[in-house]
């Protein structure tokens, strides 16, 4: 009778185990792993979309959400293979090699890189991401005219696009182009006066913020080099702004102004512009 007790129990353990199991669909631990990833949980992020991949083999989404979980943990050897897979997948699609190319600069391994935002562009020429990933090679050289080359390339595509003025800003900042730093700030604040950018995708967060470290790093030289320098405090104040750093960008903003002591009118609009938005955004 006790033995009759217990199958009966086990019997009705995995029964429910099963009826359990049934009830976790593809779409719901592929939505957890999304999760799991704008989270930054990565390691909770990778587990959900390994199992992913052993449902759906043939979704390319799996390896690339796995691909920047591991890119968010600094994994690349990692990354990079689950993005080959991806390219695999679709090998004229862009976006495989645009991920894999900004995880081949992470590893600082630039001619990688410049193969896959070469090949992004080839198959996907209105793909801005990759000009914007062959300007970062082209920084990475020194080649400053090369880098404002490529982002011109990326405006040919996407004129009213804020984030590539901001870009070529920042290529102006390393070049010590004054007039032209004021003149690409002053077109992103036309398209985008919130400098929201609300078109960069969340996929590439991790790049972004790497890049904005980067910058933030070489406005600090600058200043040091020459604390008299306005348009270092504003290159830093803008920079500050894009980290959400509302606090720091309205001390640069301020001391920017009180170093300027011309008189063009269009960059003092300018610097009003920027303290309203800065005001803007830190009050929501």
């Amino acid at each position: 009778m006790k033995l009759i007790k217990l199958s009966l129990l086990v019997f009705i353990s995995i029964i429910t185990i099963k009826n359990a199991s049934s009830q976790t669909t593809p779409a719901e631990i592929y939505q957890k792993g999304m999760e799991a990833y704008f989270g930054a949980n990565f390691d909770v992020g990778i587990n959900y979309f390994t199992e992913y991949i052993k449902i759906a083999p043939n979704d390319a989404n799996g390896f690339k959400y796995r691909g920047l979980c591991y890119q968010g943990k600094k994994d690349y050897q990692r990354a990079i293979e689950d993005f080959s897979s991806v390219i695999r997948m679709a090998p004229t699609t862009a976006e495989g090699y645009i991920n894999r190319g900004n995880t081949y600069i992470m590893m600082n391994n630039m001619s990688s890189a410049e193969r896959d935002f070469k090949d992004a562009v080839k198959y996907e020429s209105h793909n801005i991401e990759g000009y914007i990933g062959l300007s970062r090679i082209e920084i990475a050289k020194n080649n400053f005219k090369g880098a404002e080359k490529q982002l011109s390339s990326a405006l040919a595509v996407d004129p009213k696009n804020a984030r590539l003025y901001i870009a070529q800003a920042y290529v102006n900042f390393l070049d010590g182009d004054t007039v032209k730093i004021i003149d690409n700030f002053e077109k992103a604040m036309y398209w985008d006066s919130s400098v929201v950018f609300t078109d960069h995708k969340r996929e590439l967060l991790q790049i972004k913020l790497d890049g904005y470290k980067k910058a933030l790093k070489e406005a600090d030289q600058k200043i040091q080099k020459n604390k008299n320098s306005y348009t270092a405090y504003f290159s830093r104040c803008v920079i500050y702004f894009l980290m959400n750093n509302y606090q720091s960008a309205r001390a640069d903003i301020e001391k920017a102004q009180s170093l300027y002591n011309g008189n063009d009118a269009k960059l003092e609009a300018l610097f009003a512009k920027v303290i309203r938005s800065v005001n803007r955004n830190s009050n929501k």
